[in-house]
């Protein structure tokens, strides 16, 4: 979760998906502690965020993180807080 924080650090200029990668990542960690809603609104901030990426500017590394893929990150929440 710490890296997941640092990521978002206003010392950073993150791209929209790596921000919103960061959300994500911070999400499963509250996922993981069983906190459900912290997860999901974690999840939340990051499809705002990268509603708002442009493909072109992001790293080329970043090409897998989509918005088509929230519904599997909203699961993991789900399940792994239950």
């Amino acid at each position: 979760m710490l890296l997941a924080k640092a990521a978002q650090s206003s010392i950073w200029k993150p791209t929209p998906a790596i921000l919103g990668w960061a959300l994500r990542t911070d999400g499963y960690a509250h996922a993981l502690a069983g906190d459900a809603g912290a997860c999901q609104g974690a999840l939340d901030r990051a499809a705002d965020v990268l509603a708002t990426s442009r493909p072109e500017d992001e790293p080329p590394w970043m090409y897998h993180f989509r918005l088509e893929s929230f519904p599997v990150y909203r699961g993991f929440c789900a399940r792994q807080s239950s």
